[in-house]
């Protein structure tokens, strides 16, 4: 991936918002409630033909279908945002039928986390465009978005300016201290992320700033998963390490005396960049919308965390 990167435009008023199904099937209420929130804002809605479709219980139709519906939004030239109703489990199966071209071509904004994280990473570093790390179905159309994680999302995709210092909402932590660092910022859910290694969708890792989250896992989860980033090269490159805040992550299996930061701390020994932890993003009721492949800059001594580029033209 290039140093420079494509922007998509900014969310208008009037703009379309696309509402696909690329994981697992929608709880109920979710795009309906999807459809409210946007036409609320004065964004007209389309719906995915399979948005609604169920494979196998935990996949929302089969690849092609998924697959088939995210094209269309990419080669529509009135969608201007996609947003998944869901996550779960999934898109990766997605990957190789993906028109990458179509979003070259008309760069539009696309939202989500989770096991979205998949698509969002793989866009960014097949395409060079901006994606976005923020709210998805289960934020807008089934718990409600919060007026945090709603400002923050507009800050990032509705003005053509940088984010700039990310508001603390969690208890922050400096697992490893060091000098300020700058870098493209990559990341998304941890285990989803994983998949992406050794594929053609991993991006360049070379000098970025991986923020990574998780949900309802273990410890050895966690340390199983940074091993492996580790052994695959991905710490060897990175400038910096974001630990966003994590929901129900402990260890119930063995009986452990550390915390998570501990885990953390020990998974990365041997590398010297530094690692703050508790940025509110991913699976936490409020949110930061992040745009990934922009530069950020990682202050870990004051505890801070900078988007420092626009994300959206």
């Amino acid at each position: 991936m290039d140093t420079s990167i494509e922007l998509p435009p900014r969310l208008s008023e009037g703009d379309t918002v696309g509402i696909v199904s690329p994981s697992s099937p929608p709880r109920p209420g979710c795009i309906e409630g999807m459809v409210d929130y946007w036409t609320s804002r004065g964004n007209p809605v389309k719906v995915g033909r399979h948005a609604r479709d169920v494979e196998g219980g935990f996949l929302a139709g089969t690849a092609r279908a998924r697959a088939d519906d995210f094209n269309e939004m990419l080669r529509d030239p009135d969608v201007r945002v996609i947003v998944p109703s869901m996550g779960g489990k999934g898109s990766t199966q997605l990957l190789p039928l993906i028109d990458f071209d179509a979003l070259r071509a008309d760069p539009k904004i696309v939202l989500g986390h989770s096991d979205g994280s998949a698509l969002l990473v793989a866009l960014t570093t097949r395409c060079n465009v901006t994606t976005f790390h923020g709210p998805n179905g289960m934020d807008f159309g089934r718990l409600g978005v919060t007026e945090f994680s709603e400002q923050m999302m507009n800050s990032v995709i509705t003005r053509a300016e940088p984010l700039g210092q990310i508001p603390e909402v969690s208890t922050r932590e400096v697992v490893r201290r060091g000098p300020a660092v700058e870098g493209r910022i990559l990341g998304g859910h941890l285990r989803t992320l994983q998949t992406l290694i050794g594929t053609p969708y991993e991006p360049d890792w070379t000098g970025a700033i991986l923020f990574v989250e998780e949900i309802d896992c273990e410890f050895h989860d966690v340390d199983a998963s940074l091993t492996h980033l580790r052994l695959a090269g991905v710490l060897d490159q990175i400038s910096g390490l974001v630990v966003g805040t994590c929901v129900d992550v402990r260890e119930r299996y063995w009986t452990s005396s550390e915390d998570l930061s501990d885990v953390i701390a020990r998974a990365c020994d041997g590398s010297d960049f530094p690692i703050l932890s508790g940025i509110d993003l991913g699976h936490t009721r409020d949110k930061v919308t992040v745009p990934l492949g922009v530069m950020a800059r990682l202050s870990p001594d004051e505890g801070s965390l900078e988007i420092i580029s626009a994300g959206v033209s």
